[in-house]
């Protein structure tokens, strides 16, 4: 009889082992907790004062940028992603108000920092491809770019409430 409720305790701990393990996948992947490990920081800073035009008269373009280049992280196999500290989730709004990007709801100015967490080469060489998202940012708009790869780096979790008005989960 120990046996049995030892092999049911067993069975049970590893259930409930299982589920907790999930449930921190889930969070992670939600956004709402700090996550940790191997990436990359991308710089992107506005062209030095000697040379290069500044966002005229087409501003609004650095979002669609900032969209794209978030776009080709996630191909590269990001599995979380910061711009400036705010961290980009499936409900994340990049967008162009009055003279400032927002990310989030927040104002944000350059230089923009843009960590990434996965694979650094991975991450590194999609935003590198010939002619891609680096390529246009430095064509376009005279800015300046530099990656560096990193060992470990912290996005922090998104900090205010996720609310959904519509979506409701399914039976």
């Amino acid at each position: 009889k120990i046996g049995k409720i030892e092999k049911e305790q067993t069975v049970e701990d590893t259930y409930l082992r299982d589920l907790v393990k999930d449930l921190e996948l889930y969070k992670m992947e939600s956004g709402v907790l700090d996550v940790k490990g191997p990436g990359i920081l991308a710089t992107i800073k506005e062209p030095a004062a000697d040379g290069g035009d500044y966002l005229e008269p087409d501003e609004d373009e650095i979002i669609y940028v900032l969209i794209e280049l978030v776009n080709k992280l996630k191909s590269g196999g990001a599995e979380a992603i910061s711009i400036n500290g705010q961290r980009v989730l499936a409900t994340t709004d990049i967008s162009f108000v009055g003279d400032k990007v927002e990310i989030n709801a927040i104002p944000m100015a350059p230089p923009y920092f843009i960590r990434p967490i996965g694979d650094p080469s991975s991450l590194e060489y999609m935003l590198n491809i010939k002619y891609g998202v680096i390529y246009q940012i430095q064509r376009q708009y005279s800015f300046q770019v530099d990656i560096k790869e990193y060992d470990t780096l912290t996005i922090h979790r998104y900090s205010k409430e996720i609310k959904y008005r519509y979506a409701k989960p399914a039976d």
